[in-house]
């Protein structure tokens, strides 16, 4: 059964949301320029568990303060639309596409060290640690996939023959990218940097979704497929992709994978799935999941039902290690920064420790209606046509 949190702690969780973006962003400064950064003296206000400003987060019912703002960069778009904007990030880098625009950022300063674009509007992107691979549509056929090199932004290869919308999966000597189109074989190519194939084409009828880690590469099918179910490929091969597993009528959507182990919720359970062997367990918990997204941190999946539940789901011991649902109203997601867990609330940002939902820290300024929020171990940003960064270190 799962351990409930303290009631302290569970009363300290004002959430927040994480994987939404900003609409109304403002901000100032020249692209090129990062001097044009706020001063840093002047942290934004914290808020208690009641919704109220605490100014600097020292009273004794309130959590430590943090997201102290780091700074903000103006792309060089007026505009953007929530169904043509799209980010992904590095170790220290921040990939944004706007339309058919892709952004190169460094989340140490916020400099916006390049831009890239060669085709039509950007639909999907994978980031490795040495390239962003983004998929362009066509107006006819398959689309292309171009790896551009994250250090200055030059091209350094290109295929053809992905469809639209379908997600990729950046590891770290190619990417994965599904592939499914009516003049092509359905599938998956694992395509390295330079344009090339790691290997043939690998027929999987019906593709929707690719996970994984290392070499072991998870394949999900939808119902819309005569053969829906989930799929083990091992990418340690010489000859490219290998079958390894499959498990038929097993339909996930929302997936992360957590020290070799899938984790998804899957109706009223989380499905774990060992990624070399195919070997599955059920976690049941008492409510029905939705798909709302699922993030990994300090070892531990976490996943927040559409009744603003969040679970914290440990892999190793098959089990949910602790729950919260107390003062989640208005959360909707939430974002991972490898050490902690980030939740989005309309005003601040909260940060959770993984292993026990302690709250590590609670401030920065949230913006209204954010197109994506993204992190990693630097900072949380708010992105639209200003990109926010708040610090996570604390």
């Amino acid at each position: 059964m799962p351990k409930p949190m303290d009631r302290r702690r569970a009363l300290q969780l004002v959430a927040t949301t994480g994987a939404a973006a900003l609409a109304g962003c403002s901000g100032g400064g020249d692209a090129a320029d990062s001097d044009d950064r706020p001063d840093d003296s002047t942290d934004a206000a914290t808020v208690d568990g009641t919704g109220s400003s605490t100014g600097d987060g020292t009273d004794g019912n309130s959590p430590p303060p943090g997201f102290e703002s780091l700074w903000e960069r103006k792309l060089p778009e007026e505009d953007a639309s929530a169904a043509q904007y799209i980010t992904a990030t590095g170790d220290d880098f921040l990939a944004v596409a706007v339309e058919n625009v892709l952004y190169g950022i460094d989340t140490a300063d916020g400099t916006l060290n390049w831009e890239f674009s060669d085709g039509g509007d950007i639909d999907a992107l994978a980031v490795s640690d040495t390239h962003v691979f983004l998929h362009h549509t066509a107006r006819q056929g398959p689309g292309t996939v171009y790896a551009v090199d994250q250090a200055n932004g030059e091209k350094a290869g290109q295929r053809q023959g992905a469809s639209d919308r379908l997600p990729m999966l950046a590891l770290t000597e190619y990417v994965v990218v599904p592939h499914e189109y009516q003049n092509f074989n359905d599938g998956l190519y694992v395509m390295t940097p330079d344009g090339g194939l790691y290997g043939s084409l690998t027929e999987v009828p019906g593709v929707k979704w690719v996970d994984g880690e290392g070499d072991r590469v998870v394949v999900g099918r939808w119902e819309a497929s005569d053969n829906a179910g989930v799929v083990g490929h091992d990418l340690s091969v010489d000859v490219g992709s290998e079958r390894r597993w499959t498990i038929p009528d097993l339909e996930l959507f929302d997936t992360t994978v957590v020290d070799g182990t899938l984790v998804a919720p899957n109706g009223d359970a989380y499905t774990l799935l060992d990624v070399e062997t195919g070997d599955r367990t059920d976690v049941p918990v008492e409510t029905e999941l939705s798909s709302h997204g699922i993030v990994s941190a300090g070892g531990l999946a976490f996943h927040m039902t559409g009744n603003e539940v969040i679970h914290a789901v440990d892999p190793a011991a098959g089990e949910v290690a602790w729950t919260t649902e107390e003062n989640l109203d208005g959360v909707t997601s939430l974002v991972s920064t490898g050490d902690a867990v980030v939740l989005r609330h309309a005003d601040h940002f909260r940060g959770l420790a993984p292993d026990s939902g302690e709250v590590l820290a609670q401030g920065g300024t949230s913006q209204a209606e954010p197109l994506s929020v993204a992190a990693n171990g630097q900072g949380v940003y708010s992105c639209h046509t200003t990109v926010f960064a708040h610090d996570v270190e604390f």
